[in-house]
């Protein structure tokens, strides 16, 4: 979303500083840690299918995340897990090239953990490529390479035949 200070970076084949400054935002999205700072809509519903989204896809998510039948409701009246679904839910309704999910499996029994990672499957599996930062091993299962990070060094990093 910033200019890289060295070297590039692409999003497919366009270097990102060429793409236009407000396509940007709809090229990459977010998921933070804390989902209290991604909620700003007065329904869940309206939160899913905010700007620069698909509004069909938006349902379907909110479905497939457990979610729909709170689709009236304000999204600040649910539990900490579940707006972790919703952030997750508006992030992948906006069909990114890119996605940043920031420790997906806090606050999710087993299976709303499995609905997150079947939903990210889709999303890897329609050519979006994910970051994520994770404590949990679980969610090892959608890398190409892993890293691990201590007191903000790279101790471990992929051998040369990972793929």
């Amino acid at each position: 979303m910033l200019k890289p200070n060295r070297g590039s970076a692409l999003l497919g084949e366009i270097p990102s500083a060429r793409l236009p400054r407000k396509q940007r935002p709809k090229a990459v999205a977010v998921v933070l840690q804390n989902p209290d700072r991604q909620l700003f809509s007065h329904t869940v519903l309206s939160e899913a299918a905010g700007p620069w989204t698909d509004t069909i896809e938006a349902e379907r998510l909110l479905e497939a995340l457990g979610l729909a039948r709170y689709a009236k409701r304000h999204p600040r009246s649910l539990s900490h897990g579940q707006k972790r679904r919703l952030t997750l839910a508006k992030a992948l309704a906006r069909r990114p090239k890119v996605l940043l999910v920031d420790e997906p499996s806090v606050g999710q029994d087993s299976n709303n953990l499995a609905s997150m990672f079947a939903e990210l499957d889709r999303y890897l599996a329609g050519g979006g490529s994910l970051l994520l930062a994770t404590h949990d091993q679980r969610a090892v299962t959608f890398a190409d390479r892993v890293y691990a990070f201590e007191n903000g060094r790279i101790i471990e990093q992929p051998s040369q035949e990972s793929p």
